[in-house]
């Protein structure tokens, strides 16, 4: 996913979202809810690529000492 794809997809969803709210047009409506799904799309194949990437291992630390 590109980083400005994403941010001009929630640009144009916000848009219209803040069409339907201001004049209650049902195209707005349709329209910011179909953004809000690719958004929303977007997000959910971002995540899987993160789950999907190796964790670093926790770091010890240095102040770890044992009597």
């Amino acid at each position: 996913m590109d980083t400005q794809q994403f941010i001009s997809k929630v640009c144009a969803m916000r848009k219209y979202q803040k069409e339907f709210f201001k004049t209650h047009d049902a195209t707005a409506l349709r329209q910011s809810k179909a953004l809000e799904k690719e958004v929303d799309d977007m997000i959910a194949q971002n995540a899987a690529t993160l789950r999907q990437q190796p964790r670093q291992p926790k770091q010890q630390s240095l102040f770890h000492w044992e009597c």
